[in-house]
């Protein structure tokens, strides 16, 4: 069994809050919030915008809980994501949280629309393309 990590990042700027759950170190999970704004991915999902503006240092993480059971960690991630008004406009969060491959609930039809707009253009560059194909 693997040790899941509700977590939230919180902005020193705005005050803002992100919710997640990582099954890795919680670390490494950050270090992955840092690389996929250091590498353009998720341009316009407002926790990547507010990083890439603020810089990852005028974020707080704090470990909301922990549990052994994925499922359990999802009913805790929707809470939090309730009870602390983390669904943007308010929050980062662009959907209310739960387990899906981590994520559960609808996203908007303009948050869809902007990543298919953004893998057209990231593929366009044959260099994407090959680092993506070598990962």
């Amino acid at each position: 069994m693997t040790l899941c990590t509700v977590y939230c990042l919180t902005s020193k700027v705005t005050g803002m809050k992100y919710v997640g759950i990582t099954k890795r170190l919680l670390a490494k999970r950050v270090n992955a919030h840092k690389n996929s704004v250091d590498m353009r991915r998720f341009t316009k999902h407002p926790l990547y915008m507010a990083i890439k503006s603020d810089g990852f240092k005028s974020f707080d993480v704090t470990v909301l809980a922990e549990t052994m059971c994925i499922e359990k960690a999802g009913m805790f991630e929707v809470r939090f994501i309730k009870d602390l008004n983390c669904r943007a406009p308010h929050g980062y969060n662009v959907r209310e949280g739960g387990v899906r491959g981590f994520a559960e609930g609808p996203r908007s039809e303009e948050f869809k629309a902007s990543c298919k707009e953004r893998a057209k253009k990231q593929f366009a560059d044959p260099a994407n393309r090959e680092r993506v194909r070598l990962q």
